[in-house]
């Protein structure tokens, strides 16, 4: 054990740690950090930052992390949002995306009159980019260095946003954090739907998506296990789409949306107390 009364504290001074060797580490740190992070990953959501539907036009966003092109690791905290009223004439998409603001506030201690200046406080924000309403509406472009959470169709005329107008972006997750869950849609009888998965061909050249359908009424039920193999053709500058499957034949077509979502058509099935349901349990991309 150390007696108190032989320690030299003007020798051991010259060891303690100072708010300039503080602030030395920190941006150590947080360099070695987004070393690490750039050569391991893409940008985007680390955790959390799941947008949701609220009351009325509004969304809220829960908190997460972010980690930015330029490799800048952010805090996003819970956020509450509107839309602007829907357009009385047509539909338009809106996007949902992260940015970050960056300070130079002050935080810490004082030691000896010398302040703890804390350069790198970043925080994550979150706005709406809002789309032009058309009668073919299109996702508003991407604003550079922004991280995309999701996109929600405003319909014509609506005061309440639907649960299946909003869609999660899930190509900006990380792959190590983000396992792709089961998404279930229910679409109806003799009737077209866009399902959340975008095709968007600036970004990917193929995509492969695992799917189970099923629909039913009191005649009977039809259920088939499928893919959807989706291939760019920048020649015809369009999407070759095939559909092998087992089971049955549900009387489901898929095909790409304007919009660049995947959407499914189902045909007339007779009977009566119809339900269906649409699974897509994987999702796998080829980027260009």
């Amino acid at each position: 054990m150390i007696e108190l009364e032989r320690v030299d504290w003007n020798v051991l001074n010259n060891y303690n740690v100072k708010p300039g060797d503080l602030e030395d580490e920190q941006s150590f740190q947080l360099n070695a950090i987004a070393a690490l992070s750039s050569s391991k990953f893409n940008y985007g959501i680390m955790s959390g930052a799941v947008v949701s539907l609220s009351a009325g036009l509004g969304i809220a966003v829960s908190e997460g992390v972010i980690y930015f092109e330029n490799d800048l690791f952010a805090k996003l905290e819970v956020h509450a949002l509107d839309h602007d009223a829907a357009d009385i004439s047509f539909d338009r998409y809106d996007r949902i995306e992260a940015y970050y603001e960056e300070d130079d506030g002050r935080a810490g201690f004082s030691e000896g009159g010398t302040e703890l200046v804390v350069t790198k406080h970043v925080r994550a924000k979150v706005e709406i980019k809002k789309g032009a309403a058309a009668a073919s509406p299109v996702i508003p472009a991407a604003t550079t260095g922004r991280v995309t959470l999701g996109v929600v169709k405003v319909r014509t005329g609506e005061v309440t946003l639907q649960a299946a107008d909003l869609f999660l972006d899930e190509r900006y997750r990380k792959e190590s954090t983000i396992k792709v869950e089961q998404l279930d849609i229910v679409v109806g009888n003799d009737t077209t739907k866009e399902l959340p998965v975008l095709v968007d061909d600036t970004l990917y050249k193929s995509i492969l998506i695992t799917y189970d359908a099923f629909r039913a009424t009191d005649d009977g039920s039809k259920t088939q296990l499928g893919e959807i193999v989706l291939i760019y053709n920048p020649k015809t500058a369009a999407w070759q789409l095939s559909n092998p499957y087992r089971g049955d034949a549900c009387g489901v077509t898929f095909s790409v949306a304007p919009s660049k979502f995947l959407q499914v058509t189902t045909d007339d099935l007779a009977g009566a107390n119809y339900e269906d349901k649409i699974s897509i349990v994987d999702i796998k991309r080829v980027k260009r």
